[in-house]
């Protein structure tokens, strides 16, 4: 019979390592139990914490086992079972994590129990009283058995998820051309009320109703806008859009509504440009933004200016704001533009 290795110094080293087994193992378990719950991001910053808190606690778990044997009364078959089932251990634990984390269910018990039955199992063995209460013959012959179990239910939840795979994939197939099938069926509907509402358009439909079509890609640009400028109320309705603070880049295509720039339109259109040039300041952070906006507003500055619109002032305010907000010669040139707008007659 092999003589025994002597108990040395107290185990201050198993402890510590116990210890900092325990706080890794719980934040395992409360990352492990909130895992899946939040969006795709926060999912997959879920799994590195995980996978971050799994490595450390399993690296913990070995140096605390090699302690165990190298200063507690460790059986030499129960070290070379310990060579063996102590990893076999980690994969199972993080195979049944990974499990419970994508589908729930009872392979919570793997990574929940094997690091206590390793922990305790260590520590009887290093510890001196503990080994007088109950043999290393027979606490090694437990801890081996409760491993062994626990190995092999995490095989066996590997195995019952194989099984219902085909199962799971169907259903999550049916559920996505479910969803397919409803969208199209919304997008169906949509297109159908909005045909519907185009084509109700007619002369006595508002300049309103037109402009949701009159700018983009939309195919029935070209439609719109000949509808648009047969529109009874159009010259009241741009003065009208433009007093309701209508944004400038809705109205683009006004010199093309075949409308008289009539002092009415000419004072709501200066106005609402004049707020639009009051955000092009250094404090504004949006300010080169709506400047490229403006851009789009030379077809209509210049239709208005050759219609003898009074826009000066705006229009040398704008230059001067432009030049101060400046970042490229793209900028410069529309400064150029608009000052040179401005000083026609």
């Amino acid at each position: 019979m092999p003589a025994e290795r002597p108990l040395r110094s107290p185990p201050i080293g198993a402890v510590v390592l116990a210890l900092l087994s325990g706080l890794l193992y719980f934040a395992q378990l409360g990352i492990l139990h909130d895992s899946r719950s939040s969006d795709a991001a926060g999912n997959a910053i879920g799994d590195a914490f995980l996978a971050l808190f799994g490595i450390a606690l399993w690296i913990v778990l070995a140096g605390l086992m090699l302690v165990a044997f190298k200063n507690g009364k460790m059986p030499a078959w129960a070290a070379i079972g310990a060579l063996v089932l102590v990893p076999l251990s980690g994969y199972a634990s993080f195979t049944a994590a990974n499990l419970y984390a994508n589908y729930r269910g009872w392979a919570f018990i793997v990574p929940a129990l094997v690091p206590p039955v390793i922990v305790l199992y260590a520590l009887w063995i290093r510890i001196s009283a503990l080994v007088e209460a109950l043999s290393e013959t027979i606490t090694s012959a437990l801890a081996g058995c409760a491993l062994v179990a626990l190995i092999a239910a995490s095989y066996w939840a590997s195995h019952l998820d194989a099984l219902v795979a085909p199962a799971r994939e169907a259903a999550l197939q049916a559920a996505y051309e479910n969803m397919r099938a409803e969208q199209e069926k919304v997008s169906a509907e949509y297109r159908a009320r909005d045909e519907a509402k185009f084509a109700a358009l007619s002369p006595d439909s508002s300049l309103r109703d037109y402009l949701e079509y009159l700018n983009g890609s939309d195919p029935r640009a070209r439609t719109a806008m000949e509808g648009a400028r047969h529109a009874k109320s159009r010259q009241a309705d741009a003065v009208t859009l433009l007093q309701d603070n209508r944004r400038l880049t809705d109205l683009r295509e006004l010199w093309q509504l075949n409308i008289e720039a009539n002092p009415a339109l000419c004072g709501a259109y200066n106005a609402s440009l004049r707020k639009s040039v009051l955000k092009i300041d250094p404090s504004y952070s949006n300010r080169l933004g709506e400047a490229i906006d403006l851009e789009f507003q030379l077809p209509n500055l210049k239709w208005l200016v050759t219609q003898h619109c009074d826009l000066h002032a705006v229009l040398t305010d704008l230059a001067a704001r432009l030049r101060i907000v400046r970042d490229s010669s793209r900028i410069d040139k529309l400064a150029d533009t608009m000052e040179a707008l401005g000083r026609q007659p």
